[in-house]
């Protein structure tokens, strides 16, 4: 005890300084975990940084003590000051933790961006060496993104698709089909309940929606974020990307119910915007694009299948039977289709067979169709509200 200090003075400033303790030691400890955390999930950089800001806190948050004053009335005034310092202290570090994880995650975005226009802009070099040339070989340009990257590191630069694919290892089906998200498509422009018939997902986290009920396309970010509504004056039904080579906007093909024409629109991250319509001889509902140049479409009503330019003009017909409700490209040059007749099909175009056309196990109405990697894709069921995993005999894998 201080020489004269009153006892009961004593006992009060002994607990004050407990509390103190107590405080100061709780404090502590999270600011230990939360760096120790952040020091393990961030780049080596940033945990540099982390590191850094730890040792200004041990530096600064215990103040020479020897600037108190032994006399009573002033201790009080300076554990106020101190335990203010402390709080500024901890205010000022808890901001700059914040700006170096943000920092940290602008960088990473950047790379991320930097790699996506790397993927993109050796899609369009490819896309120059593949070409319909009459009833010649038909060539697959709009591969998966995610499967050009991959066969690019496990192989040698190749000219065409076709030699990539031959010394690639196909890769095996997603080892596990769960539901992550949803979120709401309708829009504060909508006048109806949105109906969707198709969407596509771009680069950089971008989607769009066919809605048919509001005569629109729809452009959101994968989080669910709202971006852009772009009225059309019919119906849209199915929708294709023709061109993924631009890191800055992409061209989208859309049937549409009432008309003989295809709308052409233009997709960057900030909207949507309405080109020059493809008009066509008939009209068509199912898309798919088979180069930047050609495009496979299914008759609206009846069976068949044109292959068609971007002028419209039909360069000559896939299929007269198949009756095609949405249908995709694949990496080995065929169409992959659902059919009206509730029934999947898959069409070789280069001598225009069909590989098989048969009803699934446990897939009452397919509708929507995916091509995944592997020769694997993904098929919607209408009915049930379900997706499955199909493989290229057409046996069910998965499905939630």
């Amino acid at each position: 005890m201080a020489t004269g200090m009153d006892p009961s003075v004593y006992d009060v400033k002994e607990k004050v300084m407990d509390d103190l303790e107590k405080q100061f030691n709780k404090k502590l400890n999270n600011f230990t975990a939360d760096a120790k955390t952040k020091m393990r999930s961030f780049s080596r950089e940033a945990a540099i940084q982390v590191f850094e800001l730890t040792l200004v806190f041990l530096t600064q948050a215990f103040p020479d003590l020897s600037r108190l004053e032994s006399a009573s009335d002033n201790i009080q005034d300076e554990t106020m000051k101190l335990r203010e310092d402390f709080e500024k202290l901890e205010r000022t570090l808890s901001q700059k933790l914040k700006d170096a994880q943000q920092s940290f995650s602008e960088k990473l975005e950047d790379t991320q961006n930097s790699l996506s226009k790397t993927i993109d802009l050796n899609k369009a070099k490819e896309s120059h060496t593949h070409e319909i040339r009459g009833l010649g070989k038909l060539q697959k340009l709009l591969c998966d993104k995610t499967k050009i990257s991959q066969t690019m590191g496990a192989t040698a630069p190749s000219t065409t698709l076709a030699s990539a694919s031959a010394v690639a290892t196909p890769p095996g089906p997603p080892e596990s089909l769960s539901h992550r998200s949803t979120f709401s498509v309708r829009s504060s422009s909508d006048a109806h309940i949105p109906n969707i018939y198709d969407m596509k997902l771009l680069p950089g986290g971008l989607v769009v929606f066919a809605d048919g009920k509001n005569k629109c396309v729809k452009l959101y970010d994968w989080q669910g974020c709202h971006i852009h509504n772009r009225a059309l004056d019919s119906f849209p039904l199915f929708m294709t990307v023709i061109d993924l080579s631009s890191g800055s906007g992409w061209d989208l093909c859309v049937t549409l119910w009432e008309k003989s024409e295809i709308a052409l629109l233009g997709v960057t991250p900030k909207g949507v915007k309405i080109k020059t319509p493809i008009k066509t001889s008939r009209k068509y509902r199912a898309i798919a694009a088979v180069s930047t140049r050609t495009l496979a479409v299914g008759y609206l009503s009846g069976a068949g299948i044109d292959l068609i330019d971007l002028s419209g003009n039909i360069l000559y017909k896939l299929s007269s039977v198949l009756d095609p409700l949405s249908m995709v490209t694949t990496e080995d040059q065929c169409l992959l289709m659902s059919l009206c007749n509730n029934s999947i099909a898959k069409l070789k175009m280069e001598d225009h067979s069909t590989i098989f056309s048969c009803k699934v196990k446990q897939v009452e109405h397919p509708k929507g169709v995916a091509y995944s990697m592997g020769g694997y894709f993904f098929v919607s069921d209408g009915h049930k509200r379900t997706l499955h995993l199909i493989d290229q005999d057409a046996d069910l894998k998965k499905g939630i």
